[in-house]
């Protein structure tokens, strides 16, 4: 007899990550509805939309995700800090440097021994223009540029003070390492892409300034900071 053939149902195409980060969104939107007092909601919601503001630069984004972690704030403070710095990036973002300065600080006083809480409030204290408080800041978080957020942060700081070279060797290896991670949203690793060629331009490297905006565009296709950056 002869052979009986099995043929294998066609596979869905895998989702995209904005397509999962979509579903997760309208996910998390239905719970909330559902649910007046979950501030666990209330914090991963921000994270949601503060991912998908950045790639177009959503400004309503940012209001929706400031507003949800006020809100998850308002209804549990302990055991929240990621929605502080959540809070702080969103009011940073919508350049309402005041409240973020206040959101960093109690965030800072809650744990001072926490190296990216003193590297936000760095961040902040450096957009209001106390230099002295940020450099402070900044030089107790000097060891730790092994993790993004620090380094990124780091990396401005040096930057504005005339330590170009070492803001793009900072960058450089931080963004080295996150490519190597299968788990680095393509937004973060095309963003640090985009600010080594941003640090590239600025001191005239051209041709590397090139590649890093291409490596941004390769990972992020539509990302605007990335195109702009080539243009």
């Amino acid at each position: 007899g002869q052979p009986h053939r099995v043929t294998a149902a066609p596979t869905a195409p895998a989702r995209s990550e904005s397509e999962i980060r979509s579903l997760n969104i309208a996910f998390y939107e239905q719970r909330i509805a559902e649910d007046s007092f979950s501030a666990a909601d209330r914090s991963t919601l921000p994270a949601l939309y503060l991912q998908r503001a950045r790639e177009p630069g959503s400004y309503p984004d940012y209001e929706r995700a400031a507003q949800l972690a006020e809100r998850s704030l308002a209804l549990r403070t302990s055991h929240n800090a990621g929605t502080y710095v959540l809070l702080t990036s969103a009011l940073l973002a919508k350049h309402d440097f005041t409240a973020a300065l206040r959101t960093a600080r109690t965030l800072y006083a809650s744990d001072s021994t926490d190296a990216s809480h003193a590297a936000l409030l760095a961040e902040v204290e450096l957009e209001v223009g106390d230099y002295d408080s940020a450099a402070a800041h900044f030089a107790t978080v000097s060891g730790d540029a092994d993790k993004p957020s620090i380094a990124a942060r780091l990396a401005r700081w040096y930057e504005v003070t005339g330590r170009l070279q070492k803001a793009q060797a900072i960058l450089r290896q931080s963004t080295a390492r996150m490519a190597r991670s299968s788990d680095v949203p393509r937004e973060q690793l095309a963003w640090f892409h985009y600010r080594l060629g941003e640090l590239y331009l600025r001191a005239g490297q051209h041709p590397q300034a090139d590649s890093s905006f291409h490596r941004a565009i390769a990972v992020l296709p539509r990302d605007y900071r990335a195109l702009g950056g080539l243009t």
